[in-house]
């Protein structure tokens, strides 16, 4: 018979398959064995599966036919009978894992203490997803050595921390170091049996892929970095559909505050080319609430007993408005994602500039931009990080716009301005408010960069005084970069190199 023939289903070919015997699959495997490609050793006395250790010495071995999804309770998908289990009803971990205490072996407790000092100091204005006092009474109480899904929280603070601020003395804490404590002593776990969605665990997993996407030469589009991310939105997702009512105050608002900032994290990822992540469809999206304006103080107010507690200008401080702006300006770009091609390119853009820059408008007065002017009294470092953040956000914003409706040369003069504007912000903010912002605003404003340096290439014609005003905007783009430009996994700034013809000298004066 010819080999590329269907082999017949006649019924004298049906004996022939079954007197194959051993060679044949187990129709009588259960679920739990067939999809781990083992041998099933159930047999008609029940007797348990050695290879099945998270079931315990005394369990019963699963019946075959029974669902692997019932390994970890009900599942998930079914809204009428949600699993619940936050926390309180875990299967008791596997005999295999270390137990605590953890945090000794992480690092010294000097080490540990000032880098979440840094957290709170310097990066908690963009990513407001910790309550400070409650915090640093679960580590003074000893949590992250009874805790793992704790401890596992505390190194993600330490391994975003060492992404964000390369600069700062870590001791010998870095990303990869965080990482690989998180692995071997499994502090954030992910599966079906053993795993469950908390608060906790989303920001951990949040914070993973934040540093993994700073440290990779991938970026944002680093497998780890996708993945962490993914599982905190995933887990995101279910704890607002199913488990607020199991979440105080304070929880629900970090957990809105977590929700935006993954949706930033997504849109961002999208304009730079990178596969974005899935949070809701969009009519969900706007049905999601913006946190509460409120502070650390007014979350959980501070008791007598707490005479410990070390002031914080954070306490009275809330960052919310500045997180609530940024979630409004990648609103505006996600709406015209979803809006069907116009058939005037012109008026849809000209709609779309003016809703970004709304939103600018209307900002509270401490985040506001006042170029060298002094400040009001009550704005400090982290509303000027904050500032940043918004307003190259803003700029990206425009650029991408202009790129997507007016990809032509008369969109040259609106990209001089937007990176007139980005020099005016990246020559009079200090350089302590770029740090904080880690790699955050590195590739938005060599995206800026790179579109300006697209358009005047098709416009160059236009005259040498053009290009010349364009090589020199370049440059000091470019000199601004390499000072702020500490996200490790990056590379030479290729996309921003000018072309032969508004070529930037081989030696450039610094100032």
């Amino acid at each position: 018979m010819d080999a590329r023939s269907p082999t017949p289903t006649t019924p004298s070919s049906l004996p022939r398959t079954a007197a194959r015997g051993k060679s044949g699959r187990n129709q009588n495997a259960c679920d739990a064995c067939r999809s781990r490609k083992v041998r099933c050793i159930y047999d008609s006395e029940c007797q348990p599966h050695a290879h099945l250790p998270e079931l315990g010495a005394g369990a019963a071995s699963p019946t075959p036919g029974v669902q692997l999804m019932s390994l970890s309770g009900p599942s998930p998908l079914s809204h009428s009978s949600p699993d619940t289990t936050a926390s309180p009803s875990r299967p008791p971990e596997p005999a295999c894992l270390r137990p605590g205490p953890w945090l000794g072996s992480f690092a010294p407790d000097a080490v540990v203490s000032r880098m979440l000092g840094h957290w709170f100091d310097k990066v908690h204005p963009v990513a407001p997803i910790l309550l400070r006092r409650r915090f640093m009474r679960r580590l003074r109480n000893g949590d992250a050595d009874a805790d793992r899904t704790f401890c596992g929280l505390v190194v993600s603070v330490c391994a975003a921390v060492a992404a964000t601020l390369p600069r700062e003395d870590h001791g010998s804490v870095t990303v990869s170091r965080c990482l690989d404590f998180i692995d071997q002593n499994s502090l954030i776990t992910s599966g079906f049996t053993r795993s469950s969605y908390s608060l906790d665990w989303c920001i951990a997993m949040y914070n993973l892929g934040a540093a993994s996407g700073a440290v990779s030469e991938s970026g944002l589009g680093d497998r780890r970095s996708y993945h962490a991310s993914v599982e905190a939105a995933a887990g995101v997702r279910y704890l607002a559909y199913y488990c607020t009512h199991e979440l105080d105050n304070a929880e629900k608002q970090l957990l809105k505050r977590l929700f935006w900032l993954l949706f930033a994290g997504s849109c961002s990822a999208n304009i730079l080319g990178r596969l974005p992540i899935s949070l809701l469809s969009q009519e969900l999206i706007e049905a999601i609430p913006r946190p509460l304006e409120l502070t650390d103080d007014q979350m959980e107010p501070p008791t007598l007993l707490e005479s410990d507690h070390a002031g914080w200008y954070g306490d009275a401080t809330s960052y919310v408005p500045g997180l609530n702006s940024l979630s409004d300006l990648f609103t505006v770009w996600h709406e015209l994602q979803l809006t069907p091609p116009s058939p005037d390119p012109a008026a849809c853009l000209s709609k779309y500039l003016s809703k970004v820059q709304q939103v600018i408008d209307s900002l509270p007065p401490e985040l506001r931009w006042r170029g060298g002017l002094s400040r009001p009294p009550n704005v400090t470092q982290g509303h000027e990080v904050q500032i940043a953040n918004i307003f190259i956000t803003s700029l990206h914003i425009r650029s991408n716009l202009l790129q997507k409706l007016d990809p032509t040369q008369k969109s040259v003069p609106e990209h001089q301005k937007i990176v007139d504007d980005l020099l005016e912000i990246l020559y009079h903010l200090p350089q302590a408010v770029f740090n904080a912002n880690g790699s955050s605003v590195v590739p938005k404003i060599r995206d800026i960069g790179a579109a300006y340096l697209e358009q005047v290439e098709k416009g160059h014609g236009a005259g040498r005084t053009d290009g010349d005003s364009a090589r020199g905007k370049l440059e000091r783009v470019l000199r601004k970069l390499d000072d702020i430009d500490c996200w490790q996994g990056l590379g030479v700034l290729d996309a921003l190199q000018p072309p032969s013809h508004i070529s930037v000298g081989s030696t450039t004066q610094q100032g």
